[in-house]
Order: structure tokens, then sequence, then C-alpha cells
């Protein structure tokens, strides 16, 4: 929910003028886009945290890290130049299709060892 929560304010944050015309009242409008900057760092950060502690609590097997790392250094390889709205990649826009690449990797790896496909394979 964080992660989304950072999507919704990077998107807010890129339709301000957009939305302050059109008299919508949403977070970058009555915040500001330096208040809804910290907010969408913020969510990114506290997900991360959440992740760490549910790996750190076993929610997560450990191998799952092995697999992030792999997907990550795959990801790593490609030049990112657009976000998922296709503008230009800025910052943290840089990290946004990569990062969903990898963790849907990891959901996608995770799932399949709970069903057992896996074990199906050995």
């Amino acid at each position: 929910t964080l992660f989304s929560a950072y999507g919704q304010f990077y998107n807010q944050i890129d339709d301000y003028e957009i939305d302050k015309a059109a008299g919508l009242k949403n977070t970058v409008v009555l915040l500001g886009k330096t208040g809804t900057s910290i907010l969408m760092y913020s969510s990114a950060i506290g997900a991360l945290l959440c992740m760490a502690a549910a790996i750190a609590s076993g929610v997560f097997p450990a191998w799952l890290g092995t697999v992030a790392l792999i997907t990550a250094f795959a990801a790593g390889l490609f030049v990112w130049e657009t976000d998922m709205r296709g503008n230009a990649a800025e910052g943290s826009a840089a990290i946004q299709k990569p990062g969903l690449l990898v963790a849907n990797m990891i959901v996608l790896m995770w799932v399949a060892a709970e069903v057992g496909l896996f074990a199906t394979l050995g």
C-alpha cells in the first residue's frame, strides 16, 4: 500500500498545474509540491522498512533476496529513460520500471514456491 501511495503522490505532483487550474482539492494542491514530495518519499521509505521487517521476521523466505538481487542486477543493465507515464525519468522516476520488475519477480517466485511449483521440478 505504501508503494502504491508513492505512485499516487508521484502522479499528483506531475499533474499539479492541471489539477490546480481545474479546481481539484487533492493532496498536491492542498500541501503543495514540496509537502507532497515529502509524503511521496516517506511512503517509499516506509514501504522498504516494512519489507525489511517482514524479511527479518521470517514472513518472506530469505532466498527471495537472491531473486531480488539477480533481478535488480538484470534490470540495471538497461537504461530506463521514461517513467510509467512515458515522461522523462528523473530522480526517483528512473527506478519505477525496474522497481516494479523486481517487485513482480519476487512475488511471482514467492507464489510459485508456495503453490509447490518448484517442488515438482526436482
